[in-house]
C-alpha cells in the first residue's frame, strides 16, 4: 500500500549530540541526559546542557542499565564512583559520598516520583537512605521496601540475628511491628488509596496475614493477597493443611487442590478466581459460585469496567482417544460462545463493555470482538483498547507486520520498536494511535497510520491537544520532533 506521509512536522534543536554513549531523557521532558568522556579517561554526567563533576566509573543497575527512570517518568537516577567512594545522582543533584552501596536494595523511586530510596553499607551494617537522609535504627532485610501508591507511606522488612536465629518484622511509617520468624516474600501490600496495609508473617509452622494490625486465622501456607480497587476488601489464597481456599476478609470459599490469584471487579463488588479440582478439572469461581469443569483455562477471568459482565477463555475436550478434539470458547456472563482451535490472548473488555481476544480457526488468526471473528491473518496480537473505545492490535501476514486500528490496516512494517516500553500506544484521550515501525530500512513514527520522518533514537512521546512530540537524534543534534494530530 502507499503510505500517507506527514509533511507539516517540526524539528527543534535542543543540544549538540553526545560525544559517546547513549542519550536518554525523562518522558515528561524535564531532563535530557547522558554520560560523556572527560579528561584523563574520566566521565561526566551531562544534564540539560550542564556538565557535572568528573567520575571514574558508572555503576550499572540490574540488567546493565546505566541509569534509572522513575515509573511516573518525571525523574532519573544514576550511581557513580570517584575513587573509593560512591555517589547517587538524582536529577540535577548528588547524594554522598558513601563507602559503598548495598546491592540487596537497588535505588528506586516512589510511585509518585517524590522519593528516592537506596541502601548503603555503614561498616558491616546496612542502612536505608530516603532522599539523602539515612533512616536510623534497624537493619533492613533483603527485598525492596514498599511505598503506598501516593508515596506518603513506607514499609520495609527489618531483621536481626539472635543466638543464630533470624527474627524479622515490618517497619511501617517508621514504627516497628511485632517480631516473628519470617515475613512472607511479596506479601506486603497497600490499598490503592494508601489507607490500608497488609502483610503475611510466620511463627513456627503457622502463617497469618496481618490486616490493619488485626491478624487473620492461621494457615499452613498462603499466596500474596490483593486489595479491591476501593480498598474495602482483601483476599488471598490459603492452604489449611489439606486444601486451598480463597479467603475474602473473614469468609472462605470452597476447597480446591489449588487456587489462582484473586481478581476483583473495578467497583470492588465482585470477585473471581480459578480453582483446580484435579488434573484437567478447572473451575472459575465468581462471587462464590463454582462454574463448570474445564480441561484448561487461558489467563484469568475478566470483569467489564462497570463490573456487570464477566468473561474467561476455556478449553473443552471432546471425542475418544482416536477422535480427540480440543476447542476453545469464550464464556461470557456464564454462556459459552463459538468454538476456536486456539487462543492467544486473555479476554479484554473495552470501556463500554465489548469483549475482544485473538483466536485461530484452521490456519488463520483473527481478532474476535463480541464473539465475532474479524479479518484473517497469519498471526494476531492481543487487543489494546483505548480509553475512548478504539481497538488496535498487531498482525502478521505474508512475512510483514502491520497495526490494525478499528479494522483498518496500517502500513506494512518489517519491525516494530517500543516507545516507553509499549509497542502500540494511544493518546490519553484515546483518539490517536502511535507506534514506531521500520519501513524500507528506516525507523518512522506512525500516527494514525500516517508516517512521520525517519529520526533516530526516538522515545518518550508527549501528547498535547494538537500534536505529539518525541526526543530524538538528528544531524548530530538532540532534537524534539513534533507531529501534528488530525
Amino acid at each position: 500500500m502507499t503510505e500517507t506521509e506527514i509533511t507539516d512536522f517540526s524539528i527543534d534543536i535542543l543540544y549538540d549530540a553526545p560525544k559517546a554513549g547513549s542519550m536518554d531523557g525523562t518522558p515528561d521532558g524535564r531532563y535530557v541526559f547522558w554520560f560523556e568522556p572527560s579528561s584523563n579517561g574520566r566521565q561526566r554526567a551531562w544534564i540539560n546542557g550542564s556538565l557535572g563533576e568528573p567520575f571514574d566509573e558508572v555503576v550499572s543497575f540490574a540488567g546493565g542499565r546505566p541509569w534509572l527512570i522513575s515509573d511516573r517518568g518525571g525523574r532519573f537516577a544514576y550511581v557513580v564512583r570517584r575513587g573509593s567512594q560512591a555517589f547517587v545522582g538524582a536529577d540535577d543533584r548528588e547524594y554522598g559520598p558513601y563507602a559503598n552501596l548495598s546491592r540487596q536494595i537497588e535505588p528506586f523511586f516512589s510511585p509518585d516520583d517524590r522519593h528516592l530510596v537506596f541502601a548503603v553499607l555503614v561498616g558491616d551494617d546496612v542502612r536505608l537512605v530516603v532522599d539523602g537522609t539515612e533512616l536510623p535504627g534497624v537493619r533492613p532485610a533483603a527485598g525492596r521496601p514498599l511505598f503506598s501508591p501516593d508515596g506518603s507511606r513506607l514499609a520495609y522488612v527489618a531483621a536481626r540475628k539472635d543466638a543464630g536465629v533470624i527474627r524479622e518484622w515490618v517497619v511501617l511509617d517508621g514504627q516497628a511491628q511485632t517480631e516473628c520468624d519470617g515475613i512472607g516474600e511479596g506479601t506486603m501490600v497497600f490499598s490503592s488509596d494508601g489507607r490500608r496495609f497488609a502483610y503475611g508473617r510466620r511463627n513456627g509452622s503457622v502463617w497469618e496475614y496481618v490486616l490493619d494490625d488485626q491478624a487473620s486465622p492461621p494457615f499452613k501456607q498462603f499466596e500474596p493477597g490483593v486489595f479491591s480497587a476501593n480498598g474495602s476488601r482483601f483476599a488471598y489464597p490459603a492452604f489449611d493443611g489439606r486444601m486451598w481456599l480463597a479467603v475474602d476478609s473473614d469468609r472462605t470459599g470452597p476447597p480446591f487442590e489449588r487456587v489462582s490469584p484473586i481478581v476483583f471487579s473495578g467497583d470492588s463488588s465482585r470477585m473471581a478466581y480459578v480453582g483446580v479440582e484435579a488434573k484437567s478439572k478447572l473451575h472459575v469461581v465468581i462471587d462464590g459460585t463454582v462454574g463448570p469443569a474445564w480441561h484448561e483455562l487461558w489467563g484469568s477471568p475478566a470483569f467489564s469496567a462497570d463490573g456487570r459482565r464477566t468473561a474467561y477463555l476455556a478449553q473443552e475436550v471432546t471425542g475418544g482417544l482416536l477422535g480427540r478434539r480440543q476447542t476453545w470458547r469464550a464464556v461470557i456472563d456464564g454462556t459459552p460462545g463459538r468454538s476456536f482451535d486456539e487462543v492467544a490472548s486473555e479476554p479484554h473488555f473495552s470501556p463500554d463493555g465489548r469483549l475482544a481476544f485473538s483466536a485461530r480457526s484452521g490456519r488463520s488468526w483473527s481478532m474476535v470482538v463480541d464473539d465475532v471473528p474479524g479479518s484473517p491473518f497469519d498471526t494476531v496480537g492481543p487487543p489494546i483498547w483505548s480509553t475512548s473505545g478504539r481497538l488496535a492490535h498487531l498482525v502478521k501476514t505474508g512475512g510483514e507486520l502491520a497495526v490494525v486500528l478499528d479494522g483498518t490496516m496500517g502500513p506494512q512494517l518489517t519491525d516494530l520498536s517500543a516507545l516507553d516500553g509499549k509497542m502500540i500506544m494511544f493518546s490519553p484521550d484515546g483518539r490517536h494511535v502511535l507506534y514506531l515501525g521500520t519501513i524500507r530500512g528506516a525507523l518512522h513514527p506512525v500516527v494514525d497510520h500516517r508516517l512521520g520522518p525517519a529520526v533516530s533514537g526516538l522515545d518518550h512521546p508527549r501528547f498535547d491537544a494538537n500534536s505529539v512530540s518525541f526526543l530524538g537524534l538528528h544531524d548530530d543534534n538532540v532534537v524534539r520532533l513534533r507531529l501534528p494530530l488530525d
